[in-house]
């Protein structure tokens, strides 16, 4: 074989390895791959014990296994640096431990680029991780990604983070500092607290991501559940006072669903903290909650108000469509920001309390199915762990989808805002 035969053989190789790292995404494209994986069964990823990378079973940051401060201290290099956005991974770490693929695209041509936990150059040599890891020992199940990281310049010139999505289906974000993330948005939900089965938790299969350009970044994803599969067109927006994004999702079963017999099922969900108010705290100092008030904005102009105040045990499930007109908005929200009214969480919280936690509103733009709201409240437990979940349920029967142009669909813009005081 000539010299010149045996080039372009190695050419021609290296161009197929290349095709095959990357891939052409649309959401159309994306809607066929989400009603294939509901024509199967639900495969849930399953984790080996990974001792130094998962949580510490017997707790304290010198003990093998990691916590969020050691988690955080895991530097990386940016998948993508483009039109004043930057996106950041995070590898398994702590309480993350489910994969999933991540493909950016540093073009806008359209065509995404496979991204490896090699490429992300994850570096574990923090001070803060005791006992210390050693890169070369973490295994092929370790060396994943699960979650990312989206962040943008600010009118000071840093570049704070604002969106985080993660591979539990858990979306955080807020508008830039002093706001601070409070609710967590939810990819969907489906046995909400356990209720008539065991929660089925959505996750993520896959994410695409670009930055559009300086005031938009994007995101397809595919999200699947027990339930269903979803094929998500996600947009995110940075504002001056407040981060927007809204999302177009198209929606799967892998069965015939019957609400009735289903009902704590919806396609978007907002999961908050609330703890101490005034009402069962000792001090005026002592209140801690994320979120401390529902409201409801109807076809007809007509709103109304929820205090959240959940039970001293169990959990209240609260209907509040009941009136005669549809919902068009909702909002899980924190609006008493009065800082002394959280005072004894500041030496711990600082920048982070309470008072500048975002509120959160729900606007549906476009959906093809009927929905209403709920509102979950469970008795709280401490101060960290989620007792609040505000839903837009699902409200009609679904037939299971003979191809993918037979979605669900559902959008609707969802914006972090500071409340008027």
């Amino acid at each position: 074989m000539k010299i010149s035969q045996k080039i372009l053989l190695l050419f021609l190789s290296f161009l197929s390895l290349h095709v095959q790292a990357s891939e052409v995404m649309t959401i159309e494209k994306l809607k066929t791959e989400a009603f294939s994986r509901c024509q199967t069964s639900f495969q849930r990823p399953f984790t080996i014990s990974i001792p130094f990378l998962d949580p510490s079973a017997a707790g304290g940051i010198e003990s093998v296994g990691m916590t969020y401060q050691e988690e955080l201290a895991v530097k990386s290099k940016n998948l993508l640096d483009q039109n004043d956005f930057y996106i950041s991974p995070r590898p398994r770490a702590a309480v993350n431990t489910l994969p999933m693929d991540v493909f950016v695209d540093n073009e806008n041509s359209g065509v995404y680029l496979k991204m490896t936990w090699e490429d992300a150059l994850f570096d574990y040599s923090s001070s803060v991780i005791q006992p210390p890891i050693d890169k070369n020992l973490i295994p092929a199940e370790g060396r994943v990604m699960t979650e990312v990281i989206i962040g943008h310049r600010s009118p000071k010139g840093d570049y704070p983070q604002l969106f985080d999505l993660r591979s539990s289906a858990y979306v955080r974000f807020a508008g830039y500092p002093p706001q601070v993330t409070g609710a967590s948005l939810r990819l969907g939900s489906h046995h909400i607290f356990g209720q008539d089965a065991q929660e089925d938790f959505p996750i993520v299969r896959s994410v695409y991501l670009s930055a559009a350009d300086s005031t938009k970044a994007r995101a397809f994803i595919i999200v699947e559940s027990d339930l269903f599969c979803g094929a998500v067109k996600m947009e995110m927006n940075h504002k001056d006072t407040s981060a927007e994004v809204v999302m177009d999702t198209f929606w799967y079963t892998r069965e015939d669903f019957i609400w009735k017999k289903d009902s704590h099922t919806g396609l978007v969900a907002y999961s908050s903290m609330f703890w101490r108010n005034e009402v069962n705290t000792a001090s005026i100092s002592g209140e801690a909650h994320d979120s401390d008030t529902m409201t409801l904005r109807y076809k007809n102009g007509l709103e109304e108000k929820f205090p959240l105040q959940p039970p001293v045990s169990g959990l209240r499930i609260r209907d509040l469509t009941e009136h005669t007109f549809g919902p068009e908005e909702w909002i899980l929200s924190n609006e008493d920001r009065d800082p002394t009214h959280y005072a004894d969480f500041y030496p711990a919280l600082r920048e982070t309390n309470y008072d500048k936690r975002a509120s959160y509103n729900v606007k549906i733009l476009e959906s093809n199915i009927k929905t209403g709201v709920s509102l979950y409240e469970m008795a709280a437990d401490g101060e960290y762990g989620d007792n609040i979940v505000a839903v837009s349920t699902i409200r009609q029967d679904i037939k299971k989808a003979n191809n993918a142009d037979e979605s669900v669909h559902f959008k609707y813009k969802t914006t972090a805002f500071y409340p008027e005081n």
